[in-house]
């Protein structure tokens, strides 16, 4: 009864916190069902999301001293193959507090957002392991990241002083055609088949409608990071 309650209020408050998006500006939107989830889920959250990685070391400048996240560990699982885990710091307000490796990774499993690499090293076999492909050079099951930032301008500048690769700038209508279809790849264009250029070009439009202002970066290995302000 008591969660039930709760979910009630809670809903009712989610419900009255996005009234604003219903505007011309979202008019192409179709909003959730507004329903309570299914109580024995309730509890349920994506934990982390995993990728392979091609460079470890790239990989780990790119999403420490670039984007900021901390560095829970790195397992050592043999000498051919790694795995490490990255996130967000989640004590105070929006993560805004210090917390230690330790901390976190006491908090690892009631966390959210985290991102887990999986490395595979030149000499694990011989031949050497294929460098993996990212969404933007092949689509596949995995498509792209969101991340969100306090200031979308301040973040951008960021990405300029460390040479990130922008594939659309904020606000760019006509960004760079050879770019943009590296993001298009990511978000499932690479299944259409061959004489689908107008079903790509009207998708490119949309992205560049949707009423977000938004920009998309790639990290070293390709994969599209879609980077989005804070509401």
């Amino acid at each position: 009864m008591r969660a039930t309650t709760l979910l009630s209020g809670v809903l009712t408050a989610a419900s009255c916190f996005f009234v604003f998006p219903a505007t011309a500006q979202f008019e192409n939107y179709v909003f959730g069902p507004d329903e309570y989830p299914p109580l024995p889920t309730v509890g349920f959250k994506f934990n982390h999301f995993s990728i392979i990685v091609g460079d470890l070391a790239a990989s780990m400048h790119f999403y420490t001293t670039v984007l900021g996240m901390r560095e829970l560990f790195t397992y050592h699982a043999t000498d051919y193959f790694k795995l490490a885990y990255l996130g967000y710091p989640s004590g105070g307000h929006n993560g805004t507090g210090y917390q230690s490796p330790l901390e976190m990774l006491r908090d690892k499993n009631n966390m959210q957002g985290l991102v887990e690499f999986l490395y595979y090293a030149p000499n694990a076999t011989d031949p050497s392991p294929k460098l993996p492909e990212a969404s933007s050079k092949k689509t596949n099951t995995f498509s792209h990241m969101g991340l969100i930032v306090p200031d979308i301008k301040v973040a951008r500048q960021r990405f300029l002083e460390y040479n990130v690769s922008i594939i659309a700038d904020i606000g760019e209508v006509n960004p760079d055609p050879v770019k943009i279809h590296r993001a298009l790849i990511a978000y499932g264009t690479g299944l259409l088949p061959e004489g689908s250029d107008k079903v790509v070009e009207e998708i490119m439009k949309s992205l560049g409608n949707s009423g977000q202002e938004a920009m998309i970066i790639e990290d070293p290995d390709g994969n599209i990071i879609e980077v989005q302000p804070q509401w």
